[in-house]
């Protein structure tokens, strides 16, 4: 590791180094051409730059036989869209997370054409999504803050672990994603999974493109203000096999437009508090449906024994105040092979 090192000349002793295999450089100089050398001479598996001012043309698009495993480029004069049009050809997962109040870009490059694994951290704008036309071959996009590990305890929405990530302590968005950026999104062709936890602003009209233009599998929106409304938008979407709208506002009328979802395997609704027995009707109607979680909600006994007999739900995570350990074993016991919780 080099922790601010003096002028530029250190980079060139290090180009093509014959033994040197994982550089850490932090609060140094170094000039585009000296980035470029030290990527193209190829001998480094692990690189890390932060708090350097290269830009984008310091940037190598990946080749073959490039030994570079990860390449991480922190406040650095790298923008998005040299980072997304240079890798984005190779890309094929995204991940937009917002981390101690600045955001980082992780790509997931395909092995043909080689590529590493790229990092990024610095202020997304709301321009980034334009430069996904970049990234044609991209097939899962993850977008937002991590969202606690749901479990049986009682959990309090408004406690720090939510933090901003909850709608009603959030006063901005943590990143920029709104109804264009769906739009852009829903026209990647390879694109199979989306999954945004507490992100942006997208309105019941801008989920329309994903349900008429993508061909998506695994859908999350949690913590994204859902309503009745987006579930229709939702229920159109008939290639679904993957669902989950933790900690969204939705009820039982708004559930019944997922009956349309035919492939529908894995469906999470926790902390859907409006939730109640009447979305059993709906879920019973999943004939696919092999998990099913809905922690938090007013869903009891009643509600369960809708989904007694189900033919192919396997795991059941689910409580709430109407909800009993007899009520869970008399459904366990209905299902063909079945682990409830």
């Amino acid at each position: 590791m080099l922790e601010t090192p003096k002028g530029t000349l250190w980079a060139n002793s290090l180009i093509g180094h014959p033994t040197l295999l994982k550089l850490e450089v932090n609060r140094g100089l170094m000039s585009d051409d000296q980035m470029k050398g030290l990527l193209l001479a190829n001998t480094l598996e692990y690189l890390e730059i932060n708090s350097v001012p290269i830009g984008d043309l310091g940037l190598v698009t990946p080749f073959n036989g490039m030994i570079l495993k990860s390449l991480t480029l922190r406040e650095t004069n790298v923008t998005t869209t040299g980072v997304l049009s240079t890798f984005g050809p190779s890309c094929l997962e995204i991940n937009c997370v917002h981390n101690n109040n600045w955001h980082s870009i992780e790509l997931k490059c395909s092995s043909e054409p080689s590529g590493p694994s790229i990092s990024w951290g610095g202020i997304l704008k709301p321009n980034v999504w334009k430069d996904l036309h970049h990234c044609q071959d991209i097939e899962k996009i993850v977008v937002g803050v991590p969202l606690p590990i749901m479990s049986s305890q009682p959990f309090d929405l408004d406690s720090p672990l939510l933090g901003a990530a909850h709608p009603a302590s959030r006063n901005q968005d943590i990143i920029p994603i709104d109804d264009q950026a769906i739009e852009i999104i829903s026209k990647l062709p390879a694109l199979k999974s989306l999954v945004i936890n507490a992100a942006g602003k997208v309105s019941s009209q801008g989920l329309n493109s994903l349900a008429e233009e993508s061909q998506l599998e695994n859908l999350t929106l949690n913590c994204c203000g859902i309503t009745d409304d987006h579930m229709i938008k939702i229920g159109a979407m008939s290639f679904l096999k993957h669902l989950s709208l933790d900690y969204n506002p939705i009820s039982h009328q708004g559930l019944k437009e997922l009956t349309h979802l035919r492939e529908l395997q894995t469906l999470s609704l926790n902390t859907c508090e409006r939730l109640d027995d009447r979305a059993g009707i709906s879920i019973s109607q999943l004939r696919k449906l092999q998990r099913l979680e809905a922690f938090h909600t007013a869903i009891g006994d009643n509600g369960i024994k809708q989904l007694h007999g189900m033919p192919n739900l396997m795991i059941v995570y689910i409580s709430g105040e109407g909800t009993t350990h007899e009520g869970i074993l008399e459904l366990l016991s209905s299902l063909p092979t079945a682990n409830a919780h």
